[in-house]
């Protein structure tokens, strides 16, 4: 038997946590290393990755999740056309960047970038086909190797960049150790297919293939419809105000992976295990382990938002240095998409396999975004593209959210732990006041600011939480058990 649900999360979300360190600490090194222009084209580039990396999957990645602990006997044949699906579709994005590349750089109003795009092409691709890797090894319960698998992944994009910057002024040579490093994950996937499943050129199971994509097709286009939203303001922003102020307006983003670190390893095991208690039409457990994953994710999520909200300021000009300082009203729209994602919106509904509905979610959020975005940057300037982004983001929740409580057969009211949530917000609201004015009182410099203020805050949430009872016996052993996976003597990350 595999390990305990909670056991591979917290391996998963050890090993984010490893990889979002040195993650974290690229665009610190970048936004010193480059000027706000060449910052901007880099950006830009990494803007076609973030775009076209998840909608090309067209949600057949994700499908693994799905149909591998349901359909053991047809597990090979599920890998590889998954396998041939993604590489099919990754030549087809290099071609179109080859054919259109003149107009993609135009369009983002920086022609210089031109000459990165067949780079830029071939690393998505390589990321593209290679998505399959860590999910293989979830839906296996090898929760830790998945967890090295992202740790080196991270390690090795955060040694090749930032040694490059340090003696080369050169975004070329950015993207070229990105595409080194998507190559090599490629390479890994194939020998690992071809040991474990006999990887192999053979003829397509066309009936399986269909069911197949009838799951996921849906489920994928809502995909391509919430990143478009998640999105859409970033292409505004780069074809409206150029690379300089798109540098300005990414920093302001910088919140998002910190948001994956928490959300998607709880997601990537939480649905297997509610794909098979739907099997067994046993809703009670499904909105139990739905509720309590929720429920712990408030208990980091929430704080973490409302202290990065206070803080702002000082977390954008420590990190990226006072020619940033515009991006500080960005990054705090931003920050409130992080209690839309402790919801776990989403997960009930792609373990039901009711993708249909979420690409009808997906789609309306969209089309509210796309009629938006063009005034709201028109008239009310940089600070309205993620107003729109972050209130059609809610729409998407809101709407999967309610049909999650007809399927589930319950009430808003009983739907999440509101109560928990509630007090988390109280508790993390004093304890961020009570940090704040003490910074203020003291006078601190920038950093001993900063750093007191988070050791303050952490402290008094932890304890007047265990006092509370917010935190209890089961929480702490869980929360314990993560930091332990973090430190490398314990942890069998690294």
């Amino acid at each position: 038997m595999g390990a305990p649900l909670s056991h591979q999360a917290l391996s998963l979300m050890a090993g984010r946590a490893a990889a979002f360190l040195f993650t974290f600490c690229i665009p610190i090194v970048l936004v010193r290393t480059y000027s706000l222009k060449q910052y901007g084209q880099f950006q830009q580039l990494m803007l076609l990755f973030h775009t076209f990396h998840p909608i090309l999957q067209l949600g057949i990645s994700h499908s693994i999740l799905y149909f591998y602990p349901r359909n053991t006997a047809r597990r090979k044949e599920l890998l590889n056309q998954t396998f041939y699906f993604l590489v099919c579709v990754g030549f087809f994005f290099v071609v179109a960047v080859l054919a259109f590349g003149s107009h993609i750089v135009n369009y983002l109003g920086s022609p210089e970038i031109e000459v990165y795009l067949p780079w830029i092409s071939v690393y998505v691709c390589c990321m593209i086909i290679s998505t399959i890797l860590e999910l293989l090894l979830i839906v296996e319960e090898k929760s830790v190797r998945a967890s090295q698998i992202i740790f080196l992944t991270g390690f090795g994009r955060f040694i090749l960049l930032v040694g490059i910057s340090y003696f080369y002024q050169e975004i070329g040579f950015l993207v070229g150790a990105l595409m080194f490093i998507s190559l090599v994950r490629v390479l890994v996937l194939v020998g690992y297919l071809v040991k474990n499943y006999g990887l192999c050129s053979t003829r397509v199971n066309w009936s399986f293939f269909r069911t197949q994509m009838d799951y996921a097709l849906p489920f994928g286009i809502a995909t391509v419809f919430v990143i478009l939203n998640t999105w859409i303001d970033k292409f505004f922003v780069s074809a409206y105000y150029g690379p300089e102020v798109y540098a300005i307006y990414i920093v302001g983003c910088f919140q998002l992976p910190l948001v994956s670190l928490i959300f998607e390893p709880v997601v990537n095991v939480t649905i297997p295990k509610i794909s098979q208690f739907h099997q067994d039409n046993a809703l009670d457990k499904v909105h139990e382990l739905w509720g309590r994953a929720a429920g712990s994710l408030s208990i980091i999520g929430l704080p973490l938002c409302i202290f990065a909200v206070v803080f702002a300021r000082e977390l954008i000009t420590f990190l990226f240095t006072d020619k940033y300082e515009s991006s500080v009203g960005i990054f705090v729209v931003f920050l409130f998409l992080i209690p839309r994602q402790i919801t776990n919106y989403g997960v009930v509904l792609r373990a039901f396999g009711a993708t249909r509905y979420i690409l009808k979610a997906g789609l309306i959020s969209f089309l509210v975004a796309a009629i938006l975005m063009f005034p709201a940057i028109r008239f009310f300037g940089l600070y309205a593209p993620p107003v729109v982004v972050v209130s059609s983001l809610y729409l998407t929740a809101f709407l999967q959210l309610k049909r999650t409580k007809t399927v589930l057969k319950t009430t808003w009211i009983d739907l999440l732990p509101w109560p928990l949530m509630g007090k988390v917000i109280l508790l993390a609201a004093l304890c961020t006041m009570v940090a704040k004015v003490t910074v203020v009182v003291l006078a601190l410099e920038a950093f001993p600011h900063l750093a007191f203020a988070s050791i303050l805050f952490c402290t008094m949430f932890w304890g007047l939480g265990v006092r509370f009872g917010l935190i209890d016996e089961k929480n702490r052993a869980s929360l314990s058990d993560f930091f332990r996976r973090l430190n490398p003597r314990g942890s069998t990350i690294v």
